[in-house]
């Protein structure tokens, strides 16, 4: 009786720890058009999710001034039941993006030093059409500015 308490409690440690390591994995390699939503302000990206990093290389701040940009590397630091985390810090600014994302579409919230300051939406793409998914993203932006609420930090 001692050998197979022992073999079940060895099994549920070598299994246990294998499925909170799957837990923990970053997420799957896709590309989107993006667009973050501020309080006043709006952008459109283009973005890389893959393994544990999020890449954004090309940017719209515009209507007609989609272009690359070096590549803007952002690191997974851990998925819960939020989302996968990607964080950087930029000129003594923690940034931290938080996002879930499926095959077509990515959404999540972006925060500084812990304030929640953006949301972040987008579309599976293959970054040719920034420009004009930029156009759709940024009139998605201002119905949010418009609704009630005013705000798109208020909504999740």
């Amino acid at each position: 009786m001692k050998i197979l308490r022992s073999v079940v409690l060895a099994s549920c440690f070598v299994f246990g720890g294998s499925v909170g390591a799957q837990q923990a994995k970053a997420p799957v390699a896709m590309e989107y058009d993006a667009g973050v939503c501020g309080e006043q302000d709006f952008m459109a990206l283009h973005v890389v999710v893959s393994g544990d990093k999020l890449i954004i290389n090309a940017i719209a701040t515009g209507p007609k001034n989609a272009h690359k940009t070096p590549d803007d590397v952002w690191k997974f630091v851990k998925a819960d039941a939020a989302g996968f985390h990607f964080v950087e810090d930029v000129e003594g600014v923690k940034y931290e993006l938080i996002v879930r994302q499926d095959k077509k579409d990515i959404e999540g919230l972006l925060y500084a030093d812990g304030k929640k300051v953006a949301k972040f939406y987008g579309h599976v793409a293959d970054g040719k059409t920034l420009q004009e998914s930029g156009a759709i993203l940024y009139q998605m932006c201002l119905e949010m500015w418009e609704s009630p609420s005013g705000s798109p930090v208020n909504k999740s």
